[in-house]
C-alpha cells in the first residue's frame, strides 16, 4: 500500500483509494472530508459521498425519499451535518 495513504488515512478509506488506483477505477465513494481530499487532490479520483448517491437514488426512483433514508441511517449511527442534511433534502425536492 502507498506510505502515505497508510500514514494519513485510516484502513477503510485508504483501502479503497489503493484498490481504485489499482483497478483503474476513476470513481469512489467516501464520505470522510480528509479522504475525500487526498483521493480528489493527489490521487485525482473523482470521489461521491453517501448524500450525493442517495439525491441519485431518488431522481432515478430507486428510493422514495432521501429524508428517510438519511434519517434511518443517523438512527444506526451514521452522521451528517445539519446543512448537509438540509441541502440534501433541497437538492432531493423535499
Amino acid at each position: 500500500m502507498d506510505p502515505l495513504l497508510a500514514s494519513e488515512l485510516d484502513s477503510g478509506e485508504a483501502a479503497v483509494i489503493q484498490l481504485a488506483r489499482e483497478q483503474g477505477i476513476r470513481c469512489i465513494l467516501i464520505d470522510e472530508k480528509k479522504a475525500r481530499k487526498v483521493a480528489s487532490l493527489i490521487y485525482r479520483l473523482e470521489v461521491r459521498g453517501t448524500a450525493a448517491l442517495l439525491i441519485e437514488a431518488k431522481k432515478r426512483a430507486l428510493i422514495p425519499s432521501v429524508g428517510d433514508t438519511l434519517t434511518a441511517m443517523r438512527a444506526g449511527g451514521y452522521y451528517i451535518g445539519p446543512h448537509l442534511h438540509a441541502e440534501c433534502l433541497r437538492r432531493a425536492g423535499e
